[in-house]
């Protein structure tokens, strides 16, 4: 007689709402590898031309408020969320090579899981308050400087932005039409001989750098807006070249 061997087969403890239950920490783990942390953090340095002399763009605090809230960080309405952090630098060019800046900060969040949302959204709506106040004060300086330091005041503040930590995204936006009219230089001497200017591009250089030299350059974005004048027009170009 062949002997037999019998195989006993046990019922399984699990019941589906403990598959269920595995299942959705499995997504869990899942989503939190690829998406949970929030975008890289951003900085934005905004610096406004107060000199008389120039040709400057015609803009208000709401336009530079909307392109840095909407453009910038896509908070395109009062519900919009994003858990990137943000430090947004305000000054300008006009008589002091060493101008003030402002800061106005968000911090990041942690991630959409982890954050309460509505939490989130206000910290947003703080940020965005303090932003608004803050351009609308920066908007009321006179334009009326006599000097326009824009190389210095460049160099001073390209330096702090660059010693700042916080993000390796940073970004510069230049309200001015980059005429110096300091002691080292004056650009707008040069409205009467634009060839005389731009044979010139190298030795200005040096002598601005030679003052003040400025930071190295790589990683920054920069964006420049002015108007132009027909009277002014060719000085704007041959600036814009420089």
């Amino acid at each position: 007689m062949k002997n037999t061997k019998t195989c006993a087969y046990r019922k399984s403890t699990l019941i589906p709402g403990k598959l269920a239950l595995i299942g959705l920490f499995a997504l869990l783990i899942g989503l939190g590898s690829c998406s949970l942390e929030p975008e890289p953090p951003i900085e934005y340095m905004a610096i406004r031309d107060i000199s008389k002399s120039g040709v400057k763009p015609g803009y208000s605090a709401e336009d530079i408020y909307h392109h840095i809230v909407v453009d910038v960080l896509v908070l395109e309405h009062d519900k919009a969320i994003t858990y990137r952090g943000a430090v947004i630098y305000l000054t300008w060019f006009g008589a002091s090579s060493r101008p003030t800046i402002q800061t106005i900060k968000l911090e990041p969040g942690a991630n959409w899981f982890l954050e309460n949302e509505s939490d989130r959204i206000k910290k947003l709506t703080q940020f965005k308050v303090a932003l608004r106040a803050a351009l609308k004060e920066w908007q009321k300086l006179k334009a009326d400087h006599l000097k326009t330091h824009i190389h210095t005041g460049l160099a001073h503040s390209l330096a702090f932005l660059k010693a700042s930590g916080f993000s390796n995204d940073k970004r510069i936006l230049l309200l001015t039409d980059g005429w110096e009219d300091s002691d080292i230089c004056v650009f707008e001497n040069y409205m009467g001989d634009i060839v005389s200017f731009t044979n010139s591009y190298s030795t200005i250089s040096e002598e601005l750098n030679a003052y003040n030299a400025l930071p190295n350059l790589t990683g920054l974005k920069f964006i420049m807006v002015h108007e132009r004048i027909a009277k002014y027009d060719r000085l704007c170009e041959a600036t814009d070249n420089y």
